[in-house]
């Protein structure tokens, strides 16, 4: 759903005739600021000549019913886009993770890719010197 938005919002910009930057989309530490929440409005308004506060009203007006599964979004504090997804999505994933088992969030994304992984640790019987730091970095 995050890129959902992401791309959503991307698409806004280009509609508004507004090179897409850098901002992010993520889930806000209050939960009454919806589920997810986007800063386009405060990295983008400085590049328009506009406030923060009046750029992300002018976002979401171009955004509104255009993204399935967004119920509503809102325009907080200095200029956040809060994205609010209805009840149903959830129960609707979880529903499909029911049905879908093992094969749920699986992807080919990393397929006939080798992947390393190491794990290192300090010797527990030795004091702890930078020389333990370097060779877990290396």
């Amino acid at each position: 759903m995050k890129d959902v938005i992401n791309t959503a919002v991307i698409d806004a910009l280009i509609e508004l005739g507004i090179e897409p930057i850098d901002f992010t989309v993520k889930h806000p530490a209050d939960v009454g600021h919806g589920d997810y929440a986007c800063n386009v409005a405060m990295v983008v308004a400085k590049e328009v000549g506009k406030a923060p506060h009046e750029f992300a009203e002018q976002i979401r007006a171009v955004l509104t019913d255009k993204i399935e599964y967004v119920d509503k979004i809102e325009v907080a504090g200095p200029g956040f886009l809060n994205f609010y997804l209805p009840r149903d999505f959830f129960t609707t994933e979880i529903i499909r993770a029911v049905t879908l088992g093992d094969k749920w969030g699986h992807n080919h994304s990393w397929a006939d890719k080798k992947v390393i992984v190491e794990y290192t640790d300090a010797n527990p019987f030795k004091e702890f010197h930078i020389g333990h730091l370097f060779t877990n970095i290396v």
